[in-house]
């Protein structure tokens, strides 16, 4: 399980919940906002309009008595259940007052906890793992499952970008393919800089004419002398 905060930047108030699934449950709130549900979350929501929100996982919970407990003192720190601070109703623990949900709602949610209880094991793992600094791929190979579904669980848990500053598998796979175009366009006008160098043209206008930087420019001049005296000595 895992507890939740939802920030308004607009006047600074929170709302704090818990979930096993905490991207669907931010998705079910913005839907609950949208179908004109009056509790003074989802108020402010059409006021402000979601883009104003931040949702944000701050605890995780061994099992959904410490959710309870995690959740209420997450609500007693940041005092959300007053009005002036926040938009929970109550003290937290067990929801609102008065709420409750259908059988079939009931049913469901047993069915999906149930079902998820690997899933949620995983998903711990991949959190740890994710703070911890490490990439995609290889929280993948620690856990068992393919990068693409390590991948998946984070942002089902609302957590994007690298871990503490460290790369994550698409970053790598950008910054790997930027490399890669920038040799293949060097190596396709090494020829033209060359050419342009034996007509007399100073680095600086090579560097004009071809949309390199001058050390470029000049790196690859020397590059090409090197390769033309060490052909000349094998010769």
């Amino acid at each position: 399980m895992f507890v939740y905060v939802i920030t308004c930047h607009v006047n600074g108030k929170r709302y704090v919940g818990k979930s096993n699934m905490p991207a669907t449950r931010w998705t079910s709130h913005k839907a609950e906002a949208r179908s004109g549900c009056e509790r003074p979350l989802y108020r402010a929501m059409r006021k402000y309009g979601t883009g104003a929100f931040e949702f944000e996982i701050v605890e995780t919970c061994e099992s959904e008595a410490a959710s309870f407990e995690a959740e209420k003192l997450w609500i007693l720190r940041l005092r959300s259940n007053e009005r002036e601070l926040g938009y929970n109703l109550t003290s937290g623990g067990e929801g609102a007052s008065g709420f409750k949900p259908a059988p079939e709602l009931v049913k469901r949610r047993a069915a999906s906890v149930r079902s998820n209880g690997k899933k949620l094991a995983v998903l711990r793992q991949v959190i740890e793992l994710h703070e911890k600094g490490l990439t995609d791929p290889e929280i993948a190979e620690r856990v068992g499952r393919s990068a693409a579904r390590v991948l998946q669980l984070r942002q089902e848990a609302g957590i994007s970008g690298p871990g503490r500053g460290v790369l994550n598998a698409a970053q790598l796979i950008r910054r790997g393919e930027a490399v890669r175009r920038a040799r293949a366009l060097s190596e396709e006008n090494r020829s033209n800089i060359l050419r342009l160098r034996e007509s007399g043209l100073s680095i600086r206008a090579i560097a004009r004419a071809t949309g390199y930087s001058q050390a470029r420019v000049s790196q690859t001049i020397e590059r090409g002398v090197s390769a033309e005296s060490a052909e000349r000595c094998s010769g």
